[in-house]
């Protein structure tokens, strides 16, 4: 019993020990940590710069809408896309971007030129009727104007002839004054009929002309080339149940439905919504240089510049305390963090002005509201 006696001191001395040491580590440590150095910075001068973020949209300053042509005439049918240009694709003035089928056009201007080469022919044989019956009128007319001056001399005689001669001379020339009028009367109403069969088939012919070169500038209109340089952008369009899809070759389109967008990314600018408190407006602004990645409908966000103070001493806008309405920092001095009050001027997200109280080269403490 008596040597055991001394072990048991021996290791009770040594577990005391331990506990001690363990209780000065922590001690220690948690002396370091409430000492812990914090971050600093040195005040110094530069620009000052406050700006305000804007969101809005990237478009292109040259764009052009490619829609489906709205046809001259009566045409409600709906256009099938024959050939599509691909999207992405850069174009040049003049290059082609969509064509739709032209085979009705195409007939409706073949029937229209044929409807009009037979109305001119119809015009010119009833021309050529009316020239032949004119003359033959004319011939007739002069025979009954012949006729009736012969009546006319006739009468002189009456005097000198018996009276049932001179009668046949006086109702004879009656009757050639009467048969001279009616061929007169006869003779305007035939041209002016004449005439307006003519009129009637004339119009007829403008008509069917008018329809052909409709339905031949129509089919002109199936292609449709780039009228600008740029790059091209397919729309898109509601179908498959609703799905927002792009245009393919094969889909039907109305007349004056947008199919491509031609935009030139070569000048680019920025739609923004600007929100003070009297009202919104909007704002353009261009975009100095290219990149093949800027293209429209991409959201973007710009700073605007407001305030530029340059030479200013600037400061982390953490560095700075607020008590009301004074302001301090803690300054380093030794090795102590010392409180100095300042003046501030202009600020922004991250910076400040610091117009009196701090000089250029002092080192001060950033997060300084927590610095005990």
């Amino acid at each position: 019993m008596s040597l055991r006696k001394p072990t048991y001191l021996i290791a009770a001395a040594a577990l005391a020990g331990i506990a001690v040491a363990g209780l000065s580590l922590r001690a220690r440590s948690t002396e370091q940590s409430a000492t812990a150095t914090p971050a600093t910075t040195a005040v110094k001068r530069g620009d000052f710069v406050r700006t305000v973020r804007l969101a809005g949209t990237v478009e292109a300053v040259q764009a052009t809408s490619i829609i489906a042509p709205r046809l001259s005439g009566q045409n409600p049918n709906s256009l099938v896309i024959m050939r599509l240009i691909k999207a992405g694709t850069t174009v040049k003035p003049g290059d082609p971007l969509v064509e739709f089928d032209r085979q009705d056009q195409l007939r409706n201007a073949l029937d229209r030129r044929a409807e009009l080469v037979d109305l001119e022919q119809q015009i010119k044989k009833r021309v050529a009727e009316e020239v032949a019956a004119r003359a033959t009128d004319e011939s007739t007319l002069k025979q009954a104007e012949n006729a009736g001056e012969k009546a006319r001399l006739e009468l002189v005689k009456n005097p000198l002839i018996p009276k049932i001669n001179a009668e046949k001379n006086t109702l004879a020339f009656e009757e050639a004054e009467a048969r001279l009028k009616q061929l007169q009367e006869t003779y305007e109403l035939k041209r002016r009929a004449a005439a307006a069969d003519i009129k009637i088939l004339e119009i007829r012919r403008n008509r069917a002309e008018t329809n052909m070169k409709q339905a031949e500038s129509n089919a002109e209109r199936m292609l449709i080339t780039s009228p600008l340089p740029g790059v091209a952008v397919i729309k898109t369009t509601f179908k498959n149940g609703g799905n927002m899809v792009e245009f393919m070759e094969g889909d039907e389109v109305r007349p004056g439905q947008p199919v491509i967008e031609v935009v030139n990314p070569a000048v680019m600018r920025v739609r923004a919504r600007v929100s003070p408190k009297v009202r919104n407006f909007i704002v353009l602004v261009l975009v100095n240089g290219a990149h093949p990645n800027l293209m429209p409908d991409l959201t973007a966000s710009l700073d605007v510049e407001l305030e530029r103070v340059s030479g200013a001493l600037v400061v982390p806008r953490d560095a700075i305390v607020f008590e009301g309405e004074h302001a301090f920092v803690r300054v380093q001095r030794g090795g102590r963090l010392e409180r100095q009050d300042v003046s501030v001027g202009s600020m922004n997200t991250h910076e400040a002005v610091v117009t009196s109280g701090l000089q250029d080269g002092v080192t001060v403490a950033r997060n300084a509201a927590s610095v005990k």
